[in-house]
């Protein structure tokens, strides 16, 4: 015959090995759920584009307020002889042919935030729908990155004598 041990007073309640089992179990499924939480959302950022390459470079997209110019995949490459240079290209989304096109860049230190310095890239003669690579380089010790503050045109006129 089976006894049951009085726990508390009462028969049969004391829950021996079954509940931290249980809980330990429960623990153990949180665990899991938040780790495939966590590893989901890194992936995501990986596939989604968390705004940098393959190589780390950090990428930035523009377009101007009237959406007549697109900046496409403007990024801080350094290149094996430590020369860093702004890469990307622009695209004319408008129905005129620019004679000049100016992209302008802030260059900021990444581990400060502050800004080192500006400069720009130049294109020239962006028909309509046309896209074209632009590059400059950049002097800066530090490791830094782009942020893209803006563009100008200058248009082509229409009645040259």
């Amino acid at each position: 015959m089976l006894k049951l041990k009085k726990i508390n007073g009462k028969k049969g309640q004391g829950g021996g090995l079954i509940t931290p089992l249980i809980s330990g179990i429960i623990g153990l499924v949180i665990l899991v759920i938040i780790g495939f939480v966590v590893i989901v959302g890194v992936l995501s950022l990986c596939i989604l584009g968390g705004n940098e390459d393959n190589n780390g470079n950090k990428i930035e997209t523009f377009e101007d307020s009237t959406n007549e110019l697109s900046v496409h995949n403007a990024k801080i490459t350094t290149e094996s002889n430590a020369v860093k240079r702004i890469t990307g290209s622009i695209e004319n989304n408008s129905s005129e042919t620019y004679s000049y096109v100016q992209i302008e860049f802030d260059v900021i230190d990444s581990n400060s935030g502050e800004l080192i310095g500006d400069t720009f890239a130049e294109v020239s003669s962006l028909a309509p729908d046309e896209e074209q690579d632009f590059q400059v380089p950049v002097i800066a010790e530090e490791s830094c990155e782009i942020t893209i503050t803006g563009t100008s045109v200058s248009s082509s006129s229409q009645n040259e004598p």
